[in-house]
């Protein structure tokens, strides 16, 4: 598939059962060029991707917190409360990836985003921020808002506490799960989803078909 403009992961979750190693051993083989035709120039979204951010040793995590907090425990909280607002949490950095960010909540029900300022991408200036929030809600309005929120692995949200609780009184007022890499779609592509939503004349208002993933081409041609 190469020339196809598909990425190694699209290639891996049509394939996987058919390689013997992980996803992580394959680019650290096409890194090392065991594949003689296959080099890092050809995986066309890791060429326009800066250098992976490594975290520092001293940075926090959130595994002391992940207990109670994985994203099965999200879908069985979305189970047992779904009218209760789910909150989508994230960051956006610059291509550094240091510096001033934006703090953005995606609420799923109305797919209305609010972003946010902070100086740091840290957790402190999470905790920060949430301080704000809650203050200018009230604890009432913002455990209804931000009942239920679903975040990554970032250290910056390496303190769930602070996002969930009161700190003068201890009361919880919301939740906070962190999710896995492609449990949100499980490695599914968005039009996979739909089929089992949407009726097929939906899709095709666009004029969209469902192809096989060995056929995909991404590349620029695929829109002159």
């Amino acid at each position: 598939m190469k020339g196809q403009g598909q990425s190694l992961l699209e290639i891996y979750q049509s394939h996987g059962d058919e390689m013997p190693v992980s996803i992580a051993t394959l680019h650290s083989y096409i890194d090392r060029k065991v594949f003689g035709t296959i080099r890092n120039i050809d995986l066309a979204k890791k060429v326009k991707y800066p250098l992976r951010y490594k975290k520092k040793p001293e940075e926090p995590t959130n595994k002391a917190f992940l207990a109670g907090r994985s994203y099965d425990d999200f879908l069985a909280a979305v189970t047992a409360d779904p009218l209760r607002e789910v909150v989508e949490m994230d960051t956006v950095v610059g291509p550094a990836g240091t510096g001033p960010c934006l703090l953005t909540f995606l609420f799923r029900k109305s797919n209305f985003m609010l972003a946010f300022w902070m100086p740091r991408k840290t957790s402190a200036e999470v905790a920060k921020a949430f301080a704000r929030i809650r203050r200018t809600l009230g604890n009432g309005l913002y455990s209804a808002t931000f009942g239920i929120i679903l975040t990554d692995n970032g250290s910056e949200f390496a303190d769930p506490l602070s996002v969930e609780c009161d700190p003068e009184t201890g009361e919880r007022l919301a939740s906070v799960y962190y999710c896995e890499p492609g449990s949100l779609l499980n490695g599914n592509c968005p039009g996979t989803i739909a089929k089992a939503f949407l009726d097929e004349k939906v899709p095709a208002l666009n004029g969209y078909r469902f192809i096989k993933p060995d056929e995909a081409k991404l590349t620029p041609s695929l829109i002159r």
